[in-house]
């Protein structure tokens, strides 16, 4: 067996155990959304979550308004503001004070973005229907985002990251807004499905990867969004035992040197491994 393929083969044993193991266990509706029903937007301009826009059986947007109402939030996070859409629905929804985070033209240097937009542009539907003294906006690349510059620790109640969907940066924006998270927060990764299909797969990838760091990341049903609970934070991999889960880690961490590193290899192991793939039932 040449070098190569050794390699490959040990590539492929990563990446068939990772794909095994850290899966994202889909939870129930109710455990999520105790009273979940469907909301109408108060605001249509630029929407830009299901099922108004993308997937039609998606049920992104209730899903959503539905945990406000549930969690009764004084403070919102938002990582990627887009046109404002979302915060102006969620600023007509509650009472609830919101930070949005979203990276100018110039700053951006991720793959998967849904938007490049001006200064001017940014958050502009929340400015135009009345609700920017209640918005505090940020504009800032993710990865130098340093949240406790803008807003105490421990304030967010319920977190929406929806920046760029990078595997790399869906993992660093939940490291990065965890010093910001309360002891009830709830924290919700948008363009995350099991289907993985098109931009799905990087965020998708991005949580399968925090499941390996022990957080217990979730995926939605009906919807693209996976969820991760400070009331459920820590989870047991499905590896048979914390000690194999650790040799793996350690393997890892061996092999590739660091997060970043691990993160890019699985985006390439994806594209190798899983080609022709229709679903996970498949791989």
């Amino acid at each position: 067996m040449t070098k190569e393929l050794i390699k490959m083969s040990i590539q492929k044993v990563i990446w068939a155990n990772f794909w095994k193991n850290y899966q994202l266990p889909v939870e129930e509706m109710g455990l999520v959304v105790e009273n979940f029903r469907e909301h109408t937007p108060k605001v249509s301009t630029n929407i830009c979550l299901p099922p108004f826009v993308g997937d039609p059986c998606f049920k992104d947007y209730s899903i959503l308004i539905s945990l406000i109402k549930q969690l009764n939030p004084s403070t919102i996070l938002e990582l990627g503001t887009a046109h404002g859409n979302t915060v102006a629905n969620i600023c007509s929804e509650s009472e609830a004070q919101v930070i949005t985070v979203n990276a100018l033209p110039e700053q951006i240097d991720g793959s998967i973005i849904t938007f490049t937009l001006s200064k001017e542009e940014i958050g502009k539907v929340y400015r135009d229907n009345g609700y920017e003294n209640r918005v505090t906006q940020i504009y800032e690349n993710t990865k130098n985002l340093n949240i406790l510059e803008y807003i105490p620790p421990k304030c967010v109640d319920l977190a929406f990251i929806d920046a760029c969907h990078d595997a790399e940066f869906v993992v660093n924006d939940f490291f990065k807004i965890l010093p910001a998270l309360s002891d009830k927060a709830i924290v919700l990764f948008h363009d995350t499905n099991p289907s993985v299909k098109g931009h799905l797969l990087d965020s998708y990838l991005g949580c399968m990867y925090l499941r390996l760091k022990n957080f217990n990341v979730r995926q939605i049903p009906e919807s693209s969004l996976a969820y991760w609970s400070a009331r459920q934070s820590i989870t047991n991999s499905r590896l048979i035992s914390k000690g194999m889960h650790k040799i793996f880690y350690s393997f890892v961490t061996l092999f590739y040197g660091g997060d970043e590193k691990f993160i890019r290899a699985l985006r390439w192991y994806a594209s190798v491994f899983m080609r022709g793939k229709q679903n996970k039932k498949d791989i």
